[in-house]
């Protein structure tokens, strides 16, 4: 199927088989990705031990990517107020789950690069799409999905961590109220 056959505004990926731990799951990936500031999101991975895998990749002082919350116990009961404020913007995500629009899709060249084997390579066309064109990398607490097995992306250094997170992320964590559909 091309994109041209579909009517579709945002698409939703799923890589592999996946339970979603909050029954807005979808609906909180699509109006992130309807936002006209967002060029990808997504929202965070857990195992079924609720060790998170995935949750935003950030860029360290050494310039590597790094997940700062991967392996770290994920709070299932009071998850937003405590460990995740609102939804925050990354360097970069991985291809465990995302949401995109249309026309950021076909900006990358569509659905051609859309095969389980391609989908981390189409995660980073989408990752590098929106960093040309100063859109945002969102990671949505609200939409929070169990992997049966799949390797956490390796933390680093807190202190490291903290250098890059944006200054977006840091509003976002302090303000307290906010959904993240409502914040400018």
């Amino acid at each position: 199927v091309s994109l041209c056959d579909m009517r579709e505004d945002v698409f939703l990926f799923i890589n592999s088989p996946l339970e979603a731990v909050n029954h807005h799951f979808i609906d909180e990936l699509v109006s992130q990705a309807m936002r006209t500031e967002c060029g990808i999101v997504t929202g965070i991975s857990i195992n079924v031990e609720h060790r998170i895998i995935h949750s935003g990749l950030l860029m360290t002082s050494t310039g590597e990517l790094a997940d700062s919350f991967a392996g770290r116990e994920f709070p299932i009961q009071d998850y937003t107020a405590k460990l995740f404020a609102g939804t925050r913007n990354v360097h970069s995500i991985n291809e465990y789950f995302f949401a995109v629009r249309r026309e950021h899709l076909a900006a990358v060249g569509g659905l051609a690069a859309c095969s389980a084997s391609h989908m981390a390579r189409l995660a980073g066309k989408l990752c590098n799409h929106a960093r040309e064109h100063g859109l945002r990398i969102l990671v949505t607490p609200y939409a929070v999905a169990t992997f049966e097995s799949a390797p956490p992306v390796a933390a680093v250094d807190e202190a490291d961590v903290w250098q890059c997170v944006s200054k977006f992320w840091l509003k976002t964590a302090i303000t307290k109220g906010k959904t993240p559909h409502r914040e400018s």
